[in-house]
């Protein structure tokens, strides 16, 4: 069963901690939040190389930019302020301030396919995409819900005010604005050279080119994995599910997620 085979994914985003060692929220950190492949490892490198005087790369973004579901233990690590932390879970009131990726929900099926298939835990010749979709929209991913869940939740307490939403089609139109209101909701000056420097220290060849050259020495990029042809950071674009959808299979996640998709103008 497909569904069986998706399970699968649960251990690859469980916490690897326990409630005694769960991290402190300071009043002033941020986190960088996003359903999972939405486009937050490269605002990670973005706002990385940033604050970091263009240091990141795959073997340190998360120390950078510690992960929630990776290495929480090392926020106590960090002494600058404020810390920028990754997160892919759905609205917690216990995050003082939010910077909230959101991508097309058609994009993100298309990109976690993907790295199914690069985990290994999915085949195309026992699964068909169509089969694959369908798991996808309805059960979505263990501790993180499905797409339209995920993104409604935080769409829902927009109004609190300490939630700011970038959508991965505007950072790829204008990187630059979009950046700058991430730094400037985290309260940080901007500075124009190392502006220019951090979004160019994370574009999608550099970023390609580090993940090839680090793979195997990169604890968050997974380097048991058995596809290590597919490339994490795949393409950086938007609209590619145009080349995986059939008819059907639009008619069908539209469905289920119109809600969403209508308030972010996905249509």
């Amino acid at each position: 069963m497909i569904s069986d085979a998706f399970k699968k994914v649960r251990d690859l985003f469980k916490p690897q901690y326990d409630k005694k060692s769960l991290m402190e929220i300071l009043p002033d950190d941020v986190f960088l939040v996003s359903y999972p492949k939405s486009g937050n490892t490269w605002m990670r490198f973005l706002i990385g190389n940033y604050i970091s005087d263009h240091k990141v790369d795959f073997t340190n973004s998360h120390l950078v930019v510690p992960d929630l579901h990776f290495n929480p233990e090392y926020c106590k690590e960090i002494h600058a302020r404020p810390r920028f932390i990754k997160s892919h879970m759905p609205y917690t009131s216990k995050y003082p301030r939010v910077i909230y990726i959101v991508r097309d929900g058609r994009d993100v099926a298309v990109s976690y396919y993907y790295y199914r298939l690069k985990r290994g835990d999915l085949s195309k010749e026992e699964t068909s995409f169509s089969e694959y979709l369908k798991d996808f929209y309805l059960e979505g991913i263990p501790l993180f819900g499905t797409w339209s869940q995920n993104v409604a939740s935080w769409l829902d307490r927009m109004k609190d005010g300490n939630i700011l939403l970038l959508k991965y089609e505007d950072v790829l139109k204008d990187t630059e604005t979009e950046l700058v209101k991430a730094l400037e909701f985290a309260g940080l000056d901007i500075e124009k050279k190392r502006l220019e420097r951090a979004i160019e220290e994370s574009s999608f060849p550099r970023m390609q080119e580090l993940e090839v050259r680090q793979h195997n020495e990169c604890p968050t990029l997974g380097k048991e994995l058995e596809n290590k042809d597919i490339l994490f950071v795949r393409e950086g674009r938007s609209g590619g599910w145009k080349n995986y959808f059939s008819i059907e299979d639009e008619k069908a996640f539209y469905k289920y997620n119109n809600s969403v998709m209508d308030k972010l103008g996905y249509i």
